[in-house]
């Protein structure tokens, strides 16, 4: 029960392409471990190299984040009511989101889905679109609602372990690369997956008019065992109001909702996703077709291109990704413990670069390393340590080198830390 790839071999296959040069680095390191919480954590953030389609068709390496979470979080409301009297989740009837409640089940009955049980007016009842087959939609038997068991393992715990990337990665676009139904988005700050739009009631055949509930923070199990998010939960209050929900009685009381302005996550590629508002609890302006745009944070003062969730629909994640996003994002299985083979994790003390930015040539590398490596943005290595220096000073001339960004990369044992250069 284990989703796609191998760890160890994964990051063999990594550090095999490192070597070989195809290694691109991101125009700026975002993800930080201590932005992300700490208390369900199984294997610890560690750094390797994670695959990235650059043009659909090629695939090269990035510097990124591997990290394992105890998959914890579970709804404490009953997604799909019994009856016409009890209120459920949310989920998309004909693309729209609908509370599950007696409004939705009305306008379902509308719909020709036959919900109501015509006789008592209290179980609801299905009628499947396709077949045309009523079916009893009592306890237990929630047809009209497709609700999966959460499954939280056997004798073990149940886990997901998720490929971040550094930070972005600048290739000349633009792309604008939209999500597509339940498509990965990111991770958030608690360890859960977020997810896209869960399918709506009319999206296949195989729906055949029914509905997939989350709960009021965007939350739900799926057939496979595990739960993941359909919408960020951090400022979802603010959508629900404004679709018409009375928030003071239905709301996301799970997850803390804050002011609405907080990180909430970040995305794959590693873009930092925030609440609807901005720090001022102002609405932001400027946003392109993805919900994003440049601008400063608490986490980023100086400004960083980042998401904001829509304070206007409830599906409130970003609905497509303006940069490249690892290939083997996440997967998931039964924790047995036990580290990976191979882990590098990541010492910003090891190495200290100055003068940076470097404007007379040379740059002074001091610190404990057994190797370094300093790359252009696009990959090219243009500078490799001869051999180790032991809490010592090296002087490298950088001067026959273009003026812009490039990226040192140090090593020593299993650790490794990855500075960014500037020279004018």
């Amino acid at each position: 029960m284990k989703k796609s790839f191998s760890v160890l071999m994964l990051l063999l296959t990594c550090l095999l392409a490192q070597s070989q040069n195809d290694t691109i680095y991101p125009t700026d390191t975002l993800v930080n471990p201590s932005y992300f919480s700490s208390s369900n954590i199984l294997a610890n953030w560690t750094m390797g190299y994670c695959s990235v389609n650059i043009t659909g068709t090629d695939t090269t390496f990035a510097p990124c984040y591997i990290v394992t979470y105890e998959d914890y979080y579970t709804a404490s409301i009953d997604l799909c009511p019994d009856n016409l009297d009890e209120v459920g989740g949310m989920g998309l009837h004909l693309d729209s989101a609908w509370v599950l409640d007696s409004n939705l089940f009305n306008q379902m009955e509308l719909d020709g889905s036959n919900i109501i049980n015509d006789t008592n007016g209290y179980w609801i009842n299905y009628n499947n679109l396709t077949s045309g087959v009523t079916i009893d939609g009592g306890p237990g038997s929630h047809k009209y609602c497709i609700e999966a068991d959460l499954f939280l393992g056997t004798t073990n715990t149940w886990y997901q372990r998720f490929e971040i990337l550094l930070g972005p990665i600048d290739i000349p676009g633009p792309f604008t690369i939209p999500y597509s139904t339940a498509g990965t988005i990111g991770v958030l700050k608690a360890g859960v997956l977020l997810e896209y739009t869960p399918p709506s009631s009319n999206s296949t055949p195989a729906m055949n008019g029914g509905i997939i509930p989350i709960d009021f923070c965007g939350w739900h199990p799926e057939p496979a065992g595990f739960g993941h998010f359909h919408a960020v939960p951090t400022g979802i209050n603010v959508a629900l109001d404004a679709v018409g929900v009375d928030t003071s009685v239905i709301n996301c009381s799970d997850i803390a909702q804050g002011n609405g302005s907080e990180l909430a996550g970040f995305t794959f590629e590693g873009i930092p996703i925030y609440g609807p508002f901005e720090t001022d609890l102002s609405m932001p302006t400027g946003l392109d077709a993805c919900n994003g745009h440049f601008g400063p944070t608490p986490e980023f003062p100086g400004g960083v291109y980042h998401y904001h969730v829509s304070a206007t629909d409830v599906i409130n994640a970003p609905p497509c990704r303006a940069n490249y996003m690892s290939l083997n994002a996440w997967e998931y299985g039964e924790w047995t413990g036990g580290g990976m083979a191979i882990e590098f994790h990541e010492n910003a003390d090891l190495i200290n670069v100055f003068p940076n930015p470097v404007s007379e040539g040379v740059l002074n590398i001091e610190g404990d390393y057994d190797h370094f490596t300093i790359y252009t943005v696009d990959g090219a290595l243009v500078v490799e340590s001869n051999g180790k220096s032991i809490s010592s000073l090296t002087q490298i001339n950088l001067s026959k080198f273009p003026a812009g960004m490039y990226f040192l990369n140090a090593e020593k044992g299993n650790e490794m830390t990855f500075k960014k250069i500037v020279i004018n």
